[in-house]
């Protein structure tokens, strides 16, 4: 079937000869490469068959393009400004009709391409095709114009694969979450296979959901590694989430984690997660916290939700996740493959020997923590001498523990290699204490402080827990094992072994405090905000820091203290955490009497929080709580928040009336404190109550009048802050 040529139109005025045989020259040139060109040279003599204006619409409206010379006479017909002019009948038709095209198009326009003879001026393009025109200029480029005739514009991005924020939990085959911590993984093959036989099993499926349980150490982590390795690399674009459960995490937490994996801050509740859950692989490591009714129940609630399918790995298990995949021990021969490749002493001494079997087999129970442990401890001394130091302090360990199987070989192992680290470097025991307050990986700026802030803590501490297998990079962080961080943080606090609290807890502090302070702040600086994700970033590191100080025998409530003051605020960046935190403190708070104002502060911080987190009943206690201790304490302004944040619960849970009642004595004592920022927030709180209820009280004021209060109020302070606060608030409620 033969090619139908392009077809063009020239729209020109005739307002000169040269003009004219300089169009049809172009025309004739346009020819010469193939296109199909008319004009009206040919009708020099005779008009068109059709007659001139059916001749024109059909130039303009049926061809492929209209190239447009532009001129100062032709502007002038095409914008209807010489209508007092004598002629120019054809360029004043032919400009009606590519006018509406144009308006009918709404200005999109592919067909329609003004040019200019050389010479011509920006200028004389009408103002309706400036957007369209590329100063086009004939003859000098005769061929620019054929080209903006026949190419397509060549899209840049062709091929391209579009750019997504990946979301922080989402796995591809070569993550390095998915790296193995050795070489390889010895002996697991049928744990792996099942393990990758229910990820490949479809989402309709029955099966939502494994397990894969077994002591610590014992390498749940690592099979479930493999196998979505393996099972990425087998179906690449499946959507598999690593989702990090945090030590002794709380459903809440357990969930506030999954929605960060998913790239989602400052979860509220739980029933918020679900309408965020995408269709996926969700691994779920560290979940044994959730061996609890409430845990259980959330564990039932996710596999509820369609296309979304949980693997787990737990010490415990979960009734809510079915018949687990169980990790044994390692088999003998797996067992020496691990030895050999974790061994960092002579190769020689890694030999497969009988010695060697009944040490791996009989001493450290085929665990491969416990032989990666002890492995590490290689370059140290010889494996003979390990041997004889493992089996002297199992022995011990077996004896003050009443544990005489001595199955237990990893606290042995752990014991082995913190007393190694601690004859090698005074600072690596407290370095190792610190690093467990990391859930996420203890980081650059965290490292130099300590190092700044404790002499014996240096770059040698920290390459030596690195050697020991202690501490494994990943990134720009130092991330630790669970079990390596519970025995460290257990350890120091007990005082025992060489560990101890103490040596670490005063540089923490100082550096979490002022991490807080550093963010509390309401300017929205550059140091402010980059301040405030400091803090965010390292949120999970505060929660367990903090719940450890609370752990201590007669804990520092003055520090706690100082800790509720700054995080009263910064709590919602994640209020589950943030509720762990102030409960915990609450709970301390309470034993001090000095601190019954700060306690009070706890209280309705609390209340500000399970208010968030859809617990109303208990946060009607927290906060009645805190009204009492306020009214002891004769602190109106805390009794002024509080009342304030009750009539918020009041109007959330549909009670204005009880909510306008709490605003009105909210103000009262704002009033009397004098305070523009409560004055503010509770007259925006008031606007509110109006706008979705109608006027409330007596007298009853209506919406407008409330924000105009609260403006007034922002605008006599002063600061650009509350004004504009207040003014977003107008106009998201009156579109001002």
């Amino acid at each position: 079937m033969p090619v139908q040529p392009l077809r063009v139109f020239i729209s020109y005025a005739h307002e000169s000869d040269a003009l004219r045989q300089s169009v049809g020259a172009l025309a004739e040139y346009l020819r010469q490469k193939g296109l199909y060109v008319l004009t009206d040279h040919p009708y020099e003599h005779r008009a068109p068959r059709e007659g001139w204006r059916a001749w024109m619409q059909h130039g303009i409206e049926d061809t492929d393009c209209v190239l447009i010379v532009c001129t100062p006479v032709y502007k002038a017909s095409f914008e209807k400004r010489d209508s007092e002019q004598p002629g120019g009948y054809g360029r004043t038709w032919e400009g009606a009709l590519i006018s509406q095209q144009l308006y009918e198009s709404k200005l999109q326009n592919d067909r329609f391409i003004p040019i200019l003879p050389d010479g011509g001026a920006p200028n004389d393009v009408p103002a309706v095709l400036r957007d369209h025109s590329n100063l086009l200029y004939f003859p000098s480029q005769q061929e620019r114009i054929f080209r903006a005739i026949v190419d397509d514009i060549p899209d840049p991005n062709a091929g391209v694969q579009p750019y997504r924020r990946r979301p922080p939990g989402l796995l591809i085959a070569e993550d390095a979450r998915l790296a193995p911590n050795l070489s390889d993984v010895y002996g697991r093959d049928t744990e792996i296979a099942q393990v990758v036989a229910f990820l490949n099993g479809a989402e309709s499926a029955a099966q939502v959901v494994a397990q894969v349980t077994g002591t610590g150490g014992i390498g749940k982590t690592e099979v479930c590694k493999r196998a979505l390795r393996q099972w990425l690399h087998q179906n690449p674009g499946s959507r598999a989430f690593w989702v990090g459960v945090p030590d002794g995490a709380t459903p809440e937490a357990c969930a506030d984690a999954i929605a960060r994996a998913l790239g989602y801050e400052g979860l509220e509740s739980i029933e918020r997660l679900l309408p965020l859950l995408k269709p996926g692989i969700y691994y779920l490591d560290n979940l044994e916290s959730l061996d609890s009714p409430d845990g259980n129940a959330l564990l039932r609630r996710l596999q509820q939700v369609g296309g979304v399918r949980l693997l787990a790995s737990s010490r415990a298990r979960l009734s809510a996740l079915g018949k687990p995949i169980e990790i044994e021990a390692l088999p003998i021969d797996a067992a020496v493959s691990t030895f050999q490749d974790a061994w960092t002493g002579h190769p020689t001494e890694a030999a497969d020997t009988p010695q060697l079997r009944a040490f791996l087999q009989q001493d450290l129970s085929c665990h491969p923590l416990s032989i990666v442990l002890v492995a590490a401890l290689g370059h140290w001394k010889p494996l003979s001498t390990l041997m004889q130091d493992w089996r002297a302090k199992g022995t011990a360990l077996a004896h003050s523990e009443s544990d005489p199987t001595r199955r237990g070989s990893l606290p042995v192992s752990l014991r082995l290699t913190s007393d190694a680290l601690a004859q090698r470097h005074h600072g690596a025991l407290p370095l190792w204490t610190a690093a467990a307050l990391f859930p996420d990986g203890i980081d650059q700026p965290a490292l130099e402080w300590l190092y700044l802030t404790t002499p014996k803590i240096n770059d040698e501490a920290l390459r030596l827990l690195t050697q020991h297998r202690v501490l494994s990079r990943e990134g720009e962080r130092y991330a630790m094992l669970a079990p390596l961080a519970r025995f460290a943080l257990d350890q120091a606090h007990q005082h025992t072994n060489g560990f101890d609290w103490a040596a670490i807890r005063g540089a923490l502090l100082l550096f979490f405090i002022g991490l807080v302070r550093a963010a509390d702040s309401i300017a929205s600086t550059d140091t402010t905000l980059a301040a405030r994700r400091a803090l965010i970033d390292r949120f999970s590191a505060l929660h367990r820091f903090l719940l450890e100080l609370c752990r201590e025998e007669t804990p520092d409530a003055d520090a706690l203290a100082t800790f509720q003051s700054g995080l009263r605020n910064h709590y919602q960046f994640s209020a589950t955490l943030g509720r762990e935190i102030a409960e915990a403190i609450e709970k301390k708070l309470a034993q001090s009497p000095r601190h019954s104002r700060s306690r009070a502060d706890t209280l309705k911080s609390l209340g500000d929080l399970e208010r968030r987190l859809g617990m109303v009943e208990k946060a009607q206690e927290r906060y009645e709580m805190a009204l009492q201790l306020f009214q002891k304490e004769q602190d109106d302004l805390g009794r002024a928040n509080t009342l304030q944040s009750l009539g918020d619960l009041e109007a959330m849970t549909n009670h204005p009336a009880t909510a306008e009642k709490r605003y009105r004595d909210a103000l009262q004592l704002y009033e009397r404190e004098q305070d523009p920022v409560g004055l503010i927030k509770t007259c925006i709180s008031m606007a509110l109550l109006n706008h979705f209820f109608g006027p409330q009280g007596q007298p009853p004021h209506s919406a407008e009048q409330w924000y105009a209060q609260a403006l007034a109020i922002a605008q006599h302070t002063g600061v650009a802050y509350y004004i504009q606060y207040v003014e977003e608030v107008g106009r998201q409620l009156f579109d001002r």
